[in-house]
């Protein structure tokens, strides 16, 4: 049930369409959300704010909104707050709120409406750094299928930025992509150090960091990563440990199936595929997509040492392709 107060309705909800806190979070035309929150959520969404480096927006901007509040959509109040009128509405006899479905995350049951654009995350349990965190990650599962709906995907790698260009170094958790970051000299410039996003925007592949979520299971100090920067995709470095640095180019096939492989993996950390609005649609769209990338970008087998200047091979390839 909501939490209506005597006759007056959720004075929760209401507070949320009075609310000087908006924060914008975008990634590409058409992806985009305005986050909002009750006023017992201002904690989760300035903690949200400050780890993403959200844009505070004075005026509301035309986007649907993320909602985060204890309300479910059996507050008639909520059900006000959409940016579109429902397909199922009252007008045609049907009652608005069965027509909402429930999700249930770490920390959170998030509410979506298939009329709508809007999104409903429903905190539940004790707040906490730690559960915080888990919702933030959960609430981008629909972010996340609307970039896959748009050509793009996550991917579990590192984005370095060089030249105003972005390099992607993929591999698996303990592969070394933190070192290999922390490692890199300047003019490089680590950007993140576990996933980055590409989007497709405007007939051109673009690369957002994302903030590093397994670090926050143990209570970490919170970090701010700027999810709104991005950089055009130059180069793709598939990292492999050796004793010896040196890199060779990946055929398309093998980069296609590397890059599913990862961005499955990571969508998997975000219980992706276990929403029921993940369709086969959307997993055939992911595999397109990321076919798509490995033709247009070029992949390596980055190799690299614990002690070796395996940026070399990355500044040979950059010079030698143009990248």
């Amino acid at each position: 049930m909501g939490l209506d107060t005597e006759n007056d309705g959720c004075m929760i909800c209401k507070a949320i369409l009075e609310t000087t806190d908006r924060y914008l979070l975008r990634f590409a035309p058409g992806v985009e959300w305005q986050l909002v929150s009750s006023p017992e959520k201002t904690d989760l969404l300035h903690r949200t704010a400050f780890v993403m480096d959200l844009e505070k927006v004075t005026t509301p901007p035309n986007a649907p909104r993320m909602l985060f509040t204890r309300c479910d959509p059996s507050c008639e109040t909520c059900l006000n707050l959409a940016t579109e009128k429902s397909i199922d509405s009252k007008e045609n006899g049907l009652d608005e709120t069965r027509s909402w479905k429930s999700f249930e995350l770490p920390y959170m049951r998030m509410w979506i409406h298939p009329g709508r654009k809007d999104i409903l995350c429903q905190c539940l349990h004790w707040d906490n750094v730690v559960s915080d965190m888990a919702r933030i990650k959960g609430a981008l599962n629909p972010v996340y299928s609307s970039i896959i709906e748009q050509d793009g995907f996550p991917v579990h790698g590192a984005l370095v930025q060089y030249d105003g260009k972005g390099i992607l170094l993929a591999g698996h958790g303990d592969v070394g992509k933190s070192t290999a970051c922390a490692r890199l000299p300047h003019p490089f410039e680590p950007l993140c150090d576990d996933e980055t996003l590409i989007v497709y925007d405007n007939g051109a592949y673009y690369a957002h960091p994302m903030p590093t979520w397994s670090s926050y299971q143990n209570d970490a100090p919170l970090k701010s990563t700027s999810v709104r920067q991005k950089v055009p995709l130059a180069a793709i470095f598939f990292l492999k440990q050796s004793p010896k640095d040196y890199s060779i180019p990946m055929g398309k096939g093998e980069s296609s199936v590397r890059l599913h492989q990862s961005s499955s993996e990571t969508l998997a950390t975000y219980a992706f595929f276990s929403l029921k609005t993940v369709t086969g649609d959307i997993r055939k769209k992911l595999y397109d997509n990321t076919s798509a990338v490995s033709k247009n970008i070029p992949s390596y087998t980055l190799h690299l040492s614990l002690t070796g200047d395996f940026w070399t091979d990355i500044l040979a390839i950059q010079k030698k392709k143009g990248l």
